[in-house]
């Protein structure tokens, strides 16, 4: 009897956790369902764009006091020198990619060699030399492709009358990529490192266009200063810190000053990166530079963390996000009984899966993984249609390339491909396109 009894007091306490955890789980699911859509709106607290929005309203709402003030200022320094350094790190990866590639003679990438192991009788099969891809064995960088072929022209040109004997024993081999397959995974990942950059930048273009035109950054329990003072408490920690309203005139501000140079940078980066790896042909730099890339959009976190002072940080760390009102907590607020109701009919069986097919899709495949997909595919489309041209058997060869007439980036024809009339001698065209 003491054993029956034992048991069914187990038996008890088990179904009362199950209970207990089907009970959690109707009051959870749909809040966790909707965090991603209706969750509160942040600034990068960890970036020089975050700081140089947050500081200066914060220092408006306690009436430009020199400590804040200092602070704000510091924010808009660090913010110029973050501008000013992604600027030129962009500027020298488009310099070059237009300027110095050209006059070292590199055509572009293309497909040269996208089909190796197929060759000969592939589209792809001939180099940028003329020659056909034999062998994996005369695949070469194109430093090492245009050093042998220097060596081969200058035998030629000191030892004419055995050109024969030259082109039969010294072969410079091809230019061309080693691997498609890794060339369209890197993009991807870098285009995936960027996504989050510019999610961020969008969240903050939505936080300026709801939140009202007044409201206060910063407040402090007044009743709590004496109490925190008798039991030694720090007054600092009754001072809060959170995302409000502000001005027309500042949202503006933010808007000209530093928003729109950060969508820039943005597009800058995507530009320049895609074109600088679609133009590496070797595995090893792909995936090296496809992760180095994604440096260039995080300066502004870096400067951050090295030189904003302690007060910035805490300040920063400590900032709440902007609470979106309107939100249901429906699911906390109904009985335990009509909760696990409401649970049973929007949680199980098929019909829960099919009755809103894209909100469910939503949910299995992010958004920022198929914004990263169609960033990859629009990337691949333009670098194709405006770099390269494709023969009647499907290889992709490189468009005529000219020596520039400049020898620094313009920017207009860089970013938005637009055609160059200060163009100098032709540098490289292949004798089958007609």
């Amino acid at each position: 009897e003491k054993s029956e009894s034992d048991r069914l007091i187990m038996e008890s306490e088990r179904e009362a956790k199950e209970r207990n955890a089907l009970l959690a789980g109707a009051r959870s699911a749909w809040l966790l369902q909707n965090m991603d859509l209706n969750g509160d709106l942040r600034l990068e607290t960890d970036s020089v764009y975050g700081a140089a929005l947050a500081l200066p309203q914060i220092a408006r709402c306690t009436g430009w006091s020199k400590t804040y003030t200092l602070m704000a200022l510091r924010s808009f320094c660090l913010l110029v020198l973050n501008l000013l350094l992604q600027t030129f790190l962009l500027a020298m990866l488009g310099e070059e990619l237009q300027v110095w590639n050209k006059y070292g003679g590199k055509m572009n990438l293309c497909d040269f060699g996208r089909h190796l192991i197929d060759c000969p009788g592939s589209p792809n099969c001939q180099g940028p030399g003329g020659t056909d891809y034999d062998n994996p064995g005369r695949l070469y960088s194109f430093d090492a492709w245009v050093t042998r072929t220097y060596v081969r022209d200058s035998l030629l040109a000191i030892f004419p009358e055995q050109r024969d004997e030259i082109m039969d024993n010294v072969d410079p081999g091809e230019y061309g990529m080693e691997s498609y397959a890794c060339r369209i995974i890197c993009l991807f990942l870098f285009m995936l490192s960027t996504i989050r950059d510019l999610s961020r930048t969008l969240e903050v273009f939505v936080l300026l266009w709801i939140t009202p035109r007044e409201g206060t950054w910063i407040k402090i329990e007044e009743e709590s200063i004496a109490q925190a003072a008798k039991n030694g408490g720090a007054q600092l920690q009754l001072v809060t810190y959170k995302v409000d309203g502000m001005p027309l005139a500042w949202k503006v501000v933010n808007v000209v000053m530093i928003q729109a140079p950060k969508m820039l940078m943005w597009y800058c980066c995507i530009v320049a990166g895609c074109k600088f790896l679609l133009e590496t042909s070797s595995i090893v730099d792909l995936i090296m530079n496809s992760m180095a890339l994604g440096f260039i959009l995080s300066v502004d976190e870096f400067l951050f963390q090295v030189l904003s002072s302690t007060a910035m940080k805490h300040i920063m760390t400590n900032l709440e996000d902007y609470e979106i009102k309107g939100g249901s907590l429906d699911a906390l607020d109904l009985s335990a009984e009509n909760a696990m109701k409401k649970y049973y009919q929007e949680e199980f069986g098929v019909r829960t899966w099919i009755q809103e097919p894209f909100l469910t899709m939503y949910h299995i495949l992010p958004l920022r993984l198929m914004t990263s997909v169609m960033g990859t595919v629009l990337g691949l489309w333009m670098y194709y249609h405006f770099q390269c041209i494709q023969l009647e058997d499907g290889s992709m060869t490189s468009e005529d390339v000219y020596l520039p007439g400049y020898k620094h980036i313009r920017w207009i024809s860089f970013l938005f491909e637009i055609e160059d009339d200060r163009k100098g001698p032709l540098v490289f065209s292949d004798s089958r396109v007609s």
